[in-house]
């Protein structure tokens, strides 16, 4: 169980630390932000209150988790290099702890991580940053993407706004992505909100295709796979596709049919970059494509 120290908060916590703890309203959404280093949780307390989330920051390991237990967050932004623990076992404790079951993480960091690293990090964590250019902007988007996965809806205002922030400063634009679909509904719907954007789309109806179009268009930017079709399926062509060394940082977004339990987990193993389930909500897709086209 996760138990404050006396006084009723982790020692560390007891340091003067500028944060909206204190300001907490009930229905208020809140971002923790687990960061030792204080100038850079300036940078991420703004961007928090940008996207309108009070920021709740914690500068070791063993005060984030009692806060995120106490306080209840939207999300939690964690970077893996903590004074007092690992940001592996931070993110074990979370996934094991009841009370903090499902929580969202945005794991940050400045570690060059390999695949495999990224593939056990993504088991526990929502996604993985690696600081650089763009990291910034890419987190926005991130936080986005974390309201319309932690709520089922942004009020309309709110909507609108981001629309037009994210229509002023969009990497969709003139990008170039293979859509892989044998469901030509999908791919009516699908190619109707891309082409919108500015992008310009080869479909491909099985994994065969696929591997093909890539072969022929190689700087494509991303790939939104569905899972199950004829001939070669999602997970054997995202398969075919890693095992290229061109290919192993090319975003690949998984489609399945229904959100079922374990499925995100099997899609990142096979070599998707990121999941989403049928049927696709467009702002879901649209965040989940610019974080990935940074």
């Amino acid at each position: 169980p996760l138990t404050a120290t006396e006084g009723g908060e982790p020692a560390r916590a007891l340091r003067e630390v500028r944060d909206d703890r204190n300001d907490l309203a009930k229905g208020d959404r809140s971002i923790l932000i687990i960061e030792d280093d204080s100038k850079f949780n300036a940078i991420l307390q703004g961007l928090a209150h940008e996207q309108g989330f009070k920021a709740i920051i914690a500068e070791d390991g063993k005060t984030g988790l009692y806060f995120a237990d106490y306080y209840h967050p939207s999300a939690v932004i964690l970077d893996l290099n903590l004074p007092d623990m690992s940001g592996e076992e931070l993110l074990t404790t979370i996934k094991n702890e009841e009370s903090l079951h499902g929580l969202p993480v945005i794991v940050y960091t400045g570690k060059d991580l390999s695949y495999q690293e990224k593939v056990t990090l993504q088991s526990y964590a929502e996604n993985i940053i690696i600081r650089g250019v763009n990291s910034l902007e890419r987190l926005l988007d991130e936080t986005t993407l974390f309201l319309h996965r932690v709520e089922t809806s942004l009020c309309q205002t709110k909507r609108e706004i981001l629309h037009r922030i994210h229509d002023q400063r969009s990497p969709l634009k003139g990008k170039h992505i293979l859509l892989v679909d044998d469901d030509m509904r999908n791919v009516f719907a699908i190619s109707s909100i891309l082409e919108d954007k500015g992008l310009t789309i080869t479909i491909c109806k099985n994994g065969r295709e696929a591997l093909q179009a890539l072969d022929e268009h190689p700087t494509a930017r991303l790939v939104l796979m569905d899972m199950m079709m004829p001939e070669m399926d999602g997970y054997q062509a995202m398969g075919e596709i890693r095992k290229q060394k061109r290919f192993e940082k090319l975003p690949i977004i998984a489609i399945t049919a229904k959100a079922m339990m374990g499925d995100r987990c099997k899609c990142i193993e096979a070599g998707a970059s990121d999941y989403l389930a049928k049927p696709i909500d467009r702002d879901k897709l649209l965040s989940m494509m610019r974080v990935w086209l940074y």
